[in-house]
């Protein structure tokens, strides 16, 4: 029979966020080793001038409970003031093949003191394209008419880890084969 030595160890045990239970208790939606760590969802900032590219991605990032969608931007101006207002943690923008003034915004990202991930959704996959891209601050191109669009849940899936698991970046953007 174990005997109880009469310390009070509430102070070693934290709730975890969900309030279920205690953090690294069988059940508990945390691991010990997480606390601390970031645990809020990716927010995400869209940058497109096509109405229906917007629905199609909000929807998407509506659905993952690992995203906060900040909203989505049609102008350069407003974007770039939201960008530097909100913070993202990732910014998607979309390069409709007769607009590309929107890769404007790639330097000014770029340049930022704590720049988010940038995420190129195009309907155009053309190698000067990708090479301006990546140049210009680019961290991933998807390709909207390939299969690997549908990587964009996984893309932002793995930054949200990697943004809770700074130092076991094991799920990084190279090794799932979407950033160049």
């Amino acid at each position: 029979m174990m005997q109880h030595d009469g310390a009070d160890r509430t102070q070693e045990r934290r709730k975890d966020s969900s309030g279920r239970g205690y953090v690294g208790a069988p059940g508990s939606v945390e691991r010990a080793s997480d606390v601390g760590r970031p645990a809020g969802p990716l927010g995400v900032l869209l940058v497109t001038a096509s109405g229906e590219v917007k629905q199609q991605v909000l929807l998407i990032l509506r659905r993952l409970d690992y995203t906060k969608p900040l909203g989505a931007s049609r102008r350069m101006q407003e974007a770039q003031r939201w960008i530097e207002a909100l913070q993202p943690d990732a910014v998607l923008l979309h390069v409709a093949a007769s607009d590309r003034a929107v890769l404007s915004l790639l330097p000014t990202i770029r340049d930022l003191p704590s720049p988010p991930v940038v995420v190129v959704l195009s309907e155009e996959s053309s190698d000067t394209l990708k090479e301006h891209c990546r140049e210009s601050g680019a961290q991933v191109f998807l390709d909207m008419t390939r299969p690997e669009c549908d990587g964009l849940p996984s893309v932002l899936a793995t930054l949200w880890y990697d943004r809770r698991h700074p130092q076991r970046r094991a799920q990084n953007l190279e090794h799932i084969g979407l950033q160049w």
